[in-house]
């Protein structure tokens, strides 16, 4: 009987090995895209900087959600929201770069939106969820610094990443879209806790209204 619940464990083990790592950990959807490997080196210093995992490294749970959305990648402060449901419950987080004298400085500090529901609805509705790379859209208009916008998303034992440069020149639907929620993320977590929007990289009055 020994023998045999060895044998089971070790089949089961081998199949698992053979079946892929991407089964185990999750499924990685990464852009094959020049701007990748370039903007994740400032997005994991970043990250590291406030104590954040990388989010290609584990997934959660359940119904479990983790968004972060960033921005700058120019000549701008890099800047980003982290938005987590857990168990039902959210909570965010906003994340900044400070330019000062004595050199780089980077501020974080939590964030919540009157409504998370209403929040979540709109994001959802924009589109957060599905919109696609920009690199499988035509006709890019190239603009030099200026600023670019990126997504991680980790649902449902996927992570998926996607970016839009300069989406106020683009002629995309989807640019568009990305604009309202960074719109929607400035004014519903930003605006009664940063005041100055010199602390935002985000310029609302030229976004479409969401």
């Amino acid at each position: 009987m020994k023998v045999n619940k060895y044998k089971t464990l070790l089949t089961t083990l081998v199949a698992l090995f053979l079946i892929g790592p991407n089964v185990l950990a999750g499924e990685l959807i990464v852009p094959d895209d020049t701007w990748e490997p370039i903007f994740f080196e400032s997005i994991n210093k970043l990250s590291s900087a406030v104590g954040l995992k990388n989010l290609r490294n584990y997934f959660p749970k359940n119904n479990d959600l983790e968004i972060r959305f960033w921005s700058g990648f120019g000549k701008q402060p890099l800047s980003g929201f982290v938005l987590k449901r857990s168990n039902g419950v959210w909570h965010g987080l906003y994340i900044t770069e400070r330019f000062r004298k004595e050199g780089l400085a980077v501020k974080s500090h939590p964030v919540a939106p009157q409504n998370w529901d209403y929040l979540w609805q709109k994001l959802d509705a924009c589109g957060i969820m599905s919109l696609p790379d920009s690199s499988q859209l035509k006709n890019e208009v190239l603009v030099l610094d200026g600023i670019s916008y990126v997504v991680e998303l980790n649902y449902k034992n996927r992570y998926r990443t996607y970016q839009y440069g300069n989406p106020k020149e683009q002629p995309w639907p989807e640019a568009i879209q990305i604009q309202k929620i960074a719109y929607l993320l400035n004014k519903e977590l930003l605006e009664k806790d940063l005041p100055d929007k010199k602390d935002t990289t985000l310029s609302p009055e030229d976004i479409p209204s969401a």
